[in-house]
């Protein structure tokens, strides 16, 4: 005799999604809300003030150029 609980994996009571089945129009609604809720509420978005204008202009404030190295030789004479 099988039944179709045995045909569930271990500790599988109840097979039905949290919250039920839903319709496809109920379903797309849902989506949609949380969609645009999605897009109003961005995280992670960068500030752009936090860096300065030499690392948006590329430039990686840890690397000198010779002419920096040239200077701070001739400063140390």
């Amino acid at each position: 005799m099988s039944t179709d609980r045995d045909e569930l994996p271990d500790g599988v009571i109840n097979a039905e999604p949290a919250g039920g089945w839903e319709s496809g129009a109920v379903a797309d609604d849902e989506t949609r809300e949380a969609s645009a809720w999605a897009e109003e509420h961005v995280d992670g978005v960068p500030d752009g003030f936090v860096e300065s204008a030499e690392i948006q202009a590329g430039l990686d404030p840890d690397l000198r150029t010779d002419e920096q190295v040239r200077d701070d030789e001739e400063a140390q004479r």
